[in-house]
């Protein structure tokens, strides 16, 4: 009895320090850009698309292990927050009705342009036609031959036996889908540029959106599970995650997934789901790039890579960023707050900074900012902490710029004996302790002498005393 009461204290012991083995992203540190406010990002095997909503549209040449800027242009992101790339173009959209294709290897950047009967949810490139979902007006088709031709009327694509409105388009190297929102899926057979009508295939009518990853056919729910479809329309479940999924990268033997919040999850072949980003401030878009992840992470884009690390289970002393309170500040005194971070060697820690106000500055662990004139009123920020092993901490705050109005400082004047009867003049001078426009400055004098006056705008004090006021 004495032995087994001591080898179940033994296992107490031993399973109470066990560590657990759990996947982290690491960013490659050498591969670091900063780009502010990415609101959109894809990438083909030639290009990546980055669209900012501050910056534009960013594009790079993909190299085997580098990127190779290219252009930028500005206010494309007015356009739409929607960027999908194929091997010649990308296609921009979003809520409104006009669809944009980017010809990355144009001086000009943009090929066409055109307006739809609605706003497209999704495209897909078979040659020189671009297919469009296009809601209740059905599927689309655009030639891509010219500028002109595209920027023209789309063909809509009759679909016998099809009800309901498009929801997505995608192809397969020999087949293109269309899903309708009553449970059809529409699959039509490529013969080169040449499409024809296949069947209607009976799925799920809470199907939501398609993927196709390594040349298999996915649909997802809004209730967050990811399935494989197969031929004669039955589906297999692969995966349930918890909200929406927006985005999905096959990687390293492991599905990366990019949920409608933000989050990014990892399913792996053991069939375990993990959370690996969970600060939707952080934007965490996703794309693949000659066999490497690129990951946004505020204004960071870096390519990343798979880091099995044990970890002791998730207890009170996890890694956390120090709260910050909201200040108030007088303009033009700077703002400098110390940052620090609990559990974690402050040597592998990192700062960034979120918010509209873009001329703020992260310095080592401080965040330091020096408002500007016409910046006065409150504004909010978000900081946050990553570590080396991919961990996320953040904390907002705000700061309120108050315009306090000092008043004048006049400069000091001596005692002076002026004479009866002769005229008197007196500059008299003041500074506005909060600007250096001297003409913002009024002079009035009050309980003058008679006869004595001030000018208004200079300050010059005159006066011609006679012997009753001596």
């Amino acid at each position: 009895m004495i032995y087994r009461i001591i080898l179940f204290c033994l296992t107490l012991l031993i399973f109470g320090n066990t560590l657990i083995a759990q996947p982290t992203l690491v960013s490659d540190r050498n591969s670091v850009l900063n780009i502010p406010d990415i609101v959109a990002l894809d990438a083909s095997a030639t290009h990546m698309y980055v669209l900012s909503e501050s910056e534009g549209l960013i594009v790079f040449r993909t190299n085997s292990d580098t990127l190779q800027y290219l252009f930028t242009s500005e206010g494309m992101q007015q356009r739409g927050h929607t960027i999908f790339a194929d091997a010649r173009f990308a296609y921009q959209y979003g809520d409104r009705n006009r669809l944009t294709v980017i010809e990355p290897t144009s001086l000009l950047g943009v090929f066409s342009s055109t307006i739809l009967p609605a706003p497209p949810s999704a495209v897909s490139r078979i040659g020189t036609f671009l297919y469009v979902a296009m809601g209740q007006y059905g599927l689309g088709r655009l030639s891509l031959n010219s500028p002109s031709q595209f920027d023209s009327p789309p063909d809509r694509i009759n679909i016998p036996g099809f009800n309901g409105v498009i929801l997505d388009v995608v192809r397969m190297p020999l087949q293109l889908f269309a899903l309708g929102s009553n449970g059809n899926l529409a699959a039509f057979n490529l013969d080169g540029e040449d499409l024809e009508f296949d069947r209607i295939i009976n799925i799920d009518p809470s199907i939501q959106n398609l993927f196709v990853v390594q040349n298999k056919l996915y649909a997802t729910k809004n209730s967050g599970e990811l399935y494989e479809i197969r031929d004669n329309g039955s589906l297999d479940i692969k995966f349930r995650a918890s909200e929406p999924i927006d985005d999905i990268i096959r990687w390293e033997n492991s599905w990366i997934i990019r949920t409608v919040n933000s989050s990014i999850l990892l399913w792996d072949d053991n069939e375990q789901l993990h959370e690996l980003r969970n600060d939707a401030s952080a934007g965490n878009f996703i794309t693949y790039v000659n066999q490497k992840l690129w990951l946004s992470n505020y204004d960071e884009l870096s390519s990343y890579h798979l880091q099995q690390q044990s970890r002791q289970p998730v207890t009170s002393g996890d890694f956390k960023i120090t709260p910050i309170e909201s200040v108030v500040v007088p303009f033009p005194r700077a703002v400098l707050i110390p940052l620090s971070t609990s559990n974690v060697n402050p040597n592998n820690v990192r700062f960034q900074y979120s918010s509209k106000i873009d001329n703020a500055t992260i310095e080592g662990h401080g965040f330091y900012w020096q408002p500007r004139i016409n910046q006065t009123g409150v504004h909010a920020f978000t900081i946050s902490a990553v570590t080396n092993d991919g961990r996320i901490d953040s904390t907002s705050f705000t700061v309120d710029i108050r315009s306090f109005n000092s008043p004048p400082r006049f400069y000091p004047t001596r005692p002076i004996t002026i004479m009866v009867d002769e005229h008197f003049t007196l500059p008299i001078k003041a500074s506005d302790p909060d600007g250096s426009d001297p003409d913002l400055i009024r002079y009035h004098g009050v309980d003058l002498p008679d006869g004595a006056s001030i000018s208004e705008r200079t300050g010059m004090f005159n006066w011609t005393p006679d012997r009753r006021q001596v």
